[in-house]
Order: C-alpha cells, then structure tokens, then sequence
C-alpha cells in the first residue's frame, strides 16, 4: 500500500484522515485519550510519511530528537541510524517547526516477522500531557485500521512494558539487556 502523506487531526475522539485529496473518518478501536490533558490542543496535526516524502528540515528534526532521547538523555551510545528509515513510516506532531513526538513503524519483515513499532519519543517538555497516548492512537489506527495489520511488535523498555500493555501488548519474552538498558518483546494481536 503506497501512502505519501497521511495527516490526521484529533478531535477529543474522531481522527479525520486526509490522502491524496481523500477525507474519511477514523474513529479510534479500544483505546481512549486522556483529552483532559489536552487543553487548548483540540486540533492536532499528525504527519504520517515514507522516507522519500520527509523534508530535508523534518528528517532533521526527527532525527536529531532521536538522538537527544536515544543517546544523550539516557547516556547510551549507539548508532542511532540503523539503516530502517528508509522503509519505514515516520509519524510524528511538530509545532513551530519542532518534532514534539515520534514513532517508526517498519513493515513486517523488516525487524521482526511482524510489522513493528519503534523508536517512540516525546520531547521532554511537552511529557505528561496526553501527547504520547495520542501518539500510540494514531500509530496503532494507522497499522489496524489502515495497514490491516494483525500482529504488531515492539521492543519496550522493561520499566514502561504497562504503558503499552494499555494499547493491548503483551509480553512475549524475559527481560533482555539491549545497549545496557532491561528490555522486554512484547506483541499485539487483533483477534478480530
């Protein structure tokens, strides 16, 4: 499924998706945003975009917040660029020019036998206000609702494995060490 541009805006629980000049409703399956954290944000621009189709200023943007997270926030170093952008999906909010949250998702084959998630960040000042919740939304509405997918994997770190356990993940292995920091495989499937 070829997609260039996907942009979904967020309206307390009713995403509007816009392709090529397409608008059609998505209301959002079994999970829920906090909109209470969300004031003064009723409408919020999600970008869902192919490698080919960023600007150089948004892969900038992406990448470096990447980094600041990944590498200098949590003092692990490793290279960042793994070669799986280029196939992936990069969905991502930005205000004033700014990547305020993040996720990749790379298709099936790629990382695991199943399509994954990874690579999810927010910003540091814009954390505990609903904006990673609606992040994990779009990302999950994007792979069921969109892609069809029916098994979606994650590597998550050990210490938030309930965060996505709220999105329906489970988890499928021990507690593995991945650049020196306790991680567990966790899947989700759509049973329906």
């Amino acid at each position: 499924m070829e997609c260039e541009e996907l942009t979904i805006k967020v309206v307390k629980d009713i995403g509007i998706s816009l392709r090529k000049g397409e608008q059609r409703w998505i209301r959002p399956k079994n999970t829920q945003i906090n909109n209470a954290n969300m004031k003064g944000r009723s409408h919020m621009a999600w970008n869902i975009k192919k490698f080919d189709d960023l600007t150089a200023a948004e892969l900038y943007e992406i990448l470096k917040e990447r980094v600041n997270i990944f590498v200098v926030e949590q003092e692990c170093p490793y290279p960042e660029i793994d070669g799986n952008d280029q196939v992936a999906y990069h969905i991502f909010n930005e205000q004033d020019g700014e990547v305020t949250a993040y996720a990749r998702i790379l298709p099936k084959g790629t990382t695991y036998p199943e399509a994954a998630i990874g690579r999810v960040i927010v910003k540091k000042e814009y954390r505990g206000k609903g904006l990673g919740n609606e992040l994990m939304q779009q990302t999950m509405d994007l792979l069921v609702n969109e892609l069809h997918e029916t098994a979606i994997k994650l590597s998550a770190q050990d210490y938030i494995k309930h965060y996505y356990a709220a999105f329906g993940f489970k988890q499928v292995s021990d507690v593995y060490l991945e650049d020196g920091i306790p991680h567990v495989d966790m899947l989700y499937k759509n049973e329906s």
